[in-house]
């Protein structure tokens, strides 16, 4: 979803380039664009629906919401072609349509109220008769990508193919081992915390430091240290008995493992569960909840709960279909 903007071009031939920009937040009523970034279906046309996990603005999570396309009042945004670009776009205004029901809705989302809100987007095949709905990226060779968003229209779905890794500050504990970076991931609707290794960044091995902000692909890892049991009751932290884990199930592929152009796979920098700095050696931990006012920053069996959400997420869509993106607001 986004706002649209316009660019005129050089020395006197007007070319017009229309943006649009990602929002983050919009207020109901508001008119947005519904941008759906496609690959190898150009010329193709998709149907939108809207709903909400939230059952707010609908009666139910099965119930597609009702939008003004064109002055007219619809649940289901029909026909959008696909352009030579790969993406299907349509404005709507995220309301109904009578100012009675816009002030039912505004009632809905009284007292921080939050809808959910998710697109299913439906592509019509060569056929005419064989249909796809696309809630998440499928095959290699032919891709969609909804956007969600979500009340006062604030992005709470976010991008659910994108796990945001927000770096915040560091923690000096008098060795560079136990020491840690500190930040906040955000993966769809879920959001966290993480640590990392203390600083600086760099991609040299050996340095126990983060990583590099930027992009990275992600895989599956399964080996060494870190094994599909290694959580389970027989595995090596489930065997650990001052970690005093919960016996959880053997992982179906294994942990995670960031690579990009600047960081080889063989640098095992993983994702795991782990309390504080010393568990990182170069990797990235996670956890829904973070108390600073302890050393064990993190709860062990709180953290591999996380991982494991985590990872079920990444199963659901597929692993070569996330990416993970690293910034920096360090002061």
């Amino acid at each position: 979803e986004g706002t649209a903007t316009s660019t005129a071009s050089e020395q006197g031939n007007k070319k017009t380039t229309t943006v649009y920009e990602r929002i983050d937040s919009g207020t109901l009523g508001s008119e947005v664009y519904l941008v759906v970034e496609t690959a190898n279906l150009r010329g193709k046309k998709v149907d939108i629906e809207i709903f909400d996990q939230e059952k707010l603005l609908a009666e139910d999570d099965e119930t597609a919401i009702k939008v003004i396309r064109d002055d007219q009042e619809t649940d289901w945004i029909n026909a959008v072609k696909i352009d030579d670009t790969g993406k299907a776009i349509v404005k709507v205004k995220l309301r109904k349509k009578s100012d009675e029901d816009y002030k039912k809705q505004r009632e809905t989302l009284k007292d921080d109220k939050q809808a959910m809100l998710f697109l299913k987007v439906t592509c019509q095949g060569d056929d005419k008769k064989h249909k796809k709905v696309f809630l998440k990226p499928i095959e290699e060779d032919q891709y969609i990508h909804p956007i969600a968003f979500g009340e006062h229209f604030k992005l709470i779905c976010g991008d659910p193919y994108t796990f945001y890794i927000t770096r915040e500050s560091e923690v000096w504990r008098g060795d560079n081992e136990s020491s840690m970076t500190l930040g906040k991931f955000r993966f769809g609707n879920m959001e966290g915390y993480i640590i990392e290794p203390y600083g600086p960044e760099t991609t040299e091995r050996g340095k126990d430091k983060r990583v590099p902000v930027g992009a990275y692909n992600i895989t599956w890892h399964n080996q060494g240290s870190y094994p599909k049991n290694v959580y389970t009751k027989n595995g090596r932290h489930g065997k650990n008995q001052k970690l005093n884990l919960d016996d959880f199930q053997e992982l179906n592929y294994g942990v995670i493992k960031l690579y990009n152009d600047n960081l080889p796979t063989d640098r095992a920098i993983l994702m795991h569960a782990g309390s504080h700095g010393g568990w990182t050696k170069g990797c990235i931990l996670v956890n829904k909840e973070i108390d600073k006012t302890k050393r064990k920053l993190f709860k062990i069996n709180d953290s591999v709960k996380t991982l494991y959400e985590v990872i079920e997420r990444i199963e659901e869509i597929g692993i070569k279909n996330i990416k993970i993106i690293i910034e920096d607001e360090i002061n």
